[in-house]
């Protein structure tokens, strides 16, 4: 997934507050920032899904 498109999916999960969906929008964008030649940033943005999965649970 090319990051821009990952940051716009991001982008409208967060306006539409849906945490589900915000962690997995985040979680893509960390994937295409990884293939993107950016793990500092991937990695951010992978531990912060982690921590929004962590706080919603299974």
């Amino acid at each position: 997934v090319d990051v821009v498109l990952a940051q716009e999916a991001l982008a409208l999960a967060e306006a539409l507050e849906d945490p589900w969906l915000g962690a997995r929008g985040r979680m893509m964008l960390g994937v295409s920032l990884t293939f993107d030649g950016r793990p500092d940033e991937a990695m951010g943005m992978l531990r912060s899904a982690a921590e929004v999965y962590a706080e919603l649970g299974d």
